[in-house]
């Protein structure tokens, strides 16, 4: 059974119930990444109190394009879901994942995606969109090649590549002379 608070007009989903739906769903749907949809993720800052068993519960980000994190209780392992929530989660094909958002494995790759967003800005904001389309693209290729580590090589060592260690020790050389 779930829960629905008609203030807030969030919804409370125990973990039993949410196995007990997700047993009876026919298939498991591929991940949705539209990022297009979003709740606004006000009041972040207020703790909530598990309904059930009285404790604090904890804020678990989901990921694949949303902002919001999911109220999870490690007692008793129910979950709040904000107003809209539930329907972005499904809108995402999310919903039959909702056991995994709570682990250290989910967690962690949203971890890393969230490292790869920030380098992926960081060097568009280095390189200018069209030298980032251009270096994208070489590294598309380059993943392609079985002779990546030569050619990674060749890159760093080619004759004319100020920045090398041969050009270095050129340099040095030539400055003790």
């Amino acid at each position: 059974m779930v829960y629905h608070c008609e203030s807030c007009t969030g919804h409370w989903l125990s973990w039993d119930d949410y196995f007990d739906w997700l047993s009876k769903q026919s298939e498991k749907l591929p991940i949705r990444e539209d990022d297009t949809l979003d709740v606004e993720d006000e009041e972040m800052s207020k703790a909530r109190i598990c309904p059930e068993c009285h404790v604090i519960l904890v804020r678990y980000k989901i990921g694949h394009g949303t902002s919001f994190q999911l109220d999870y209780c490690r007692r008793c392992n129910g979950v709040w879901f904000d107003a809209q929530e539930w329907e972005i989660i499904r809108s995402k094909n999310l919903h039959d994942k909702v056991n995994t958002f709570f682990t250290r494995s989910w967690q962690t790759t949203i971890r890393h995606e969230a490292v790869n967003r920030r380098l992926d800005e960081m060097f568009r904001r280095r390189l200018g969109n069209d030298d980032y389309r251009r270096v994208a693209a070489f590294k598309n290729w380059l993943d392609t090649q079985s002779a990546k580590g030569p050619i990674l090589a060749f890159l760093q060592e080619m004759p004319g590549n100020a920045g090398s260690p041969k050009a270095m020790q050129a340099e040095l050389r030539q400055i003790r002379k």
